[in-house]
This record gives C-alpha cells, structure tokens and sequence, in this order.
C-alpha cells in the first residue's frame, strides 16, 4: 500500500517534514512557544494527511521511531535557530517511550547534541500515558523537570483519570479533549 511505503521510506531517511503552531501568550502579547506537528509528503509529491499515516504508524509500530524523529527535528531546529525568539516547542512522545528505561537519556543526548537548553524543551503525553503507570510517569517527570523539561497533558477528559489526580503531577498546560469543551 502506497501510504504504508511512504511512512517507512520517510521513516528510514527521515524526509518527515516539521510545522510549527504558533502559541501567543496574551501577557505577552506575542508568540513565544510553539507545537510541532509532523506532515508527510510523498515521494511523488503527493500529501498525505496526518490522520491517514498516524493510526497506520501506530497499528505497525512505527509511531515511537516516528516520534523519537521529531524529538531530533525539534532540537536539531532549536539548536539551529538559538536566537529566535520563542521560549520553546512541545513534542508528543508516546506513552510507550514515556515508560521506556532509555527514556531520559534519549532526551538528554539529543539536547546535548544540538546544544539545547531543557527550559526550551516541552513534552506532550496523553492522560492515558499517566494512568497506565502514574508512579512511573511521575518520577520521570521530576527527574526530567531537574533539567528544565517541563509536560503538557494532552487530551485530558479522554480517559477514566480524576482531575486532582492529574493536578498532582508537575504540568505546565492541561489541554482539555474537545469532548469536554
């Protein structure tokens, strides 16, 4: 199947492409983070949507080495651009690498390769990534938190969690599931 070729060739050569949402801080009356979001286009030149290659991705395994790219594009971007006037950029990671015992070090030496400070890092899971393993999730938090990573909970209302429970972990940003809104 042509998108199934695409992701793995995109995949191997890592030719996925990086956006960047802009995030403006009334106070600040600016944009100053950013969210990236991964875009695919094929080698024909044809677009292919995220909401095709992602579930595709994920049924085949492919999603933790999807996203461990855009950890690197993010910070190889950052590393490039220290200058630029954005405080930091949020990347979803999944649950399954928020749990892995690689986890933080992966981080770290991507920070340190592109020589980015963790302040300008943000790291996006689901609510569902925080109830599969609350203590887990939480110490890597912290200890991910000493370097200056802070998270975003992503899709909250999806799951079965209570919002105190969420409140006592160390977030920067609940977003709220479009179901709640």
């Amino acid at each position: 199947q042509y998108v199934m070729r695409e992701v793995r060739f995109a995949v191997e050569q890592k030719t996925f492409q990086m956006y960047y949402q802009p995030i403006i801080d009334c106070r600040e009356n600016g944009f100053v983070s950013a969210e990236s979001l991964i875009r695919l286009v094929g080698r024909d030149g044809t677009f292919i949507s995220p909401n095709e290659f992602i579930p595709m991705a994920e049924e085949s395994g492919l999603i933790d080495d999807i996203s461990w790219i855009v950890l690197e594009k993010v910070c190889e971007f950052l590393g490039e651009h220290p200058a630029l006037p954005i405080k930091t950029i949020s990347v979803n990671m999944t649950g399954q690498q928020v749990l892995n015992p690689v986890f933080e070090e992966r981080i770290s030496e991507n920070l340190e390769r592109y020589h980015v400070a963790g302040e300008r890092l943000r790291i996006e899971i689901t609510e569902r990534t925080v109830t599969e393993n609350f203590d887990k999730v939480k110490q890597v938090m912290e200890r991910l938190g000493e370097k200056g990573i802070r998270f975003y909970l992503d899709d909250f209302g999806t799951g079965y969690s209570n919002l105190s429970s969420m409140l006592s972990l160390p977030f920067e940003v609940i977003k709220f599931d479009q179901s709640l809104v």
